[in-house]
């Protein structure tokens, strides 16, 4: 239960980063944001992988500690 939660808060954290990862993105391009269809293929690859990536718990941070 702990990891399920851990992953599922992990989730709104990458995303806030991805979206953060737009700001600077829109910043360098001289305050142009990104275009739409752009972002969204990103979106949707990150949401993806991190919804089934099997690998996660071998990089989160914290239980990658643990593990070995």
């Amino acid at each position: 239960m702990v990891q399920s939660f851990k992953k599922f808060n992990a989730e709104f954290e990458d995303g806030d980063n991805l979206r953060r990862f737009f700001l600077v993105l829109k910043k360098f391009n001289g305050d142009m944001p990104i275009k739409g269809d752009i972002v969204r293929k990103i979106e949707y690859y990150f949401d993806h992988r991190w919804q089934y990536d099997k690998n996660f718990l071998l990089i989160c941070e914290d239980e990658g500690k643990n593990m070995f």
